[in-house]
């Protein structure tokens, strides 16, 4: 059986974050911020090098990039977990934001997770 989709698997980057109720108000130069952040990593996602890099390139990537958010007050507490290969981070409002550095998507054979 022929697949009619040529796609190619490509590494995504998936981005969760959370609030609480005293979080959700945020100031108008705060959601500048966050909206900032927010749209960094969506050209990340797009990103044609990240998306065909190995882990240790992607890894770096992502890493260099919210260490220079936080520098410059976008995001705050960057965290890296290895075993999960989830950075975490919070935005300037103090919701908690990650990023998975692998794909939710399944690879060719596996059954894929919700």
């Amino acid at each position: 059986m022929s697949s009619s989709s040529s796609q190619s698997q490509q590494p995504e980057v998936s981005v969760a974050s959370a609030a609480s109720d005293e979080e959700k108000a945020e100031s108008p130069d705060e959601a500048k911020k966050v909206k900032y952040a927010q749209d960094c990593f969506a050209e990340l996602m797009d990103n044609e090098k990240y998306q065909n890099g190995s882990d240790d390139e992607r890894y770096s990537i992502i890493n260099d990039m919210l260490l220079s958010l936080e520098k410059d007050g976008y995001i705050k507490n960057v965290y890296y977990a290895e075993d999960s290969k989830l950075f975490t981070f919070k935005y300037a409002d103090g919701v908690l934001g990650g990023i998975y550095l692998d794909s939710f998507a399944a690879k060719p054979g596996e059954i894929p997770m919700n």
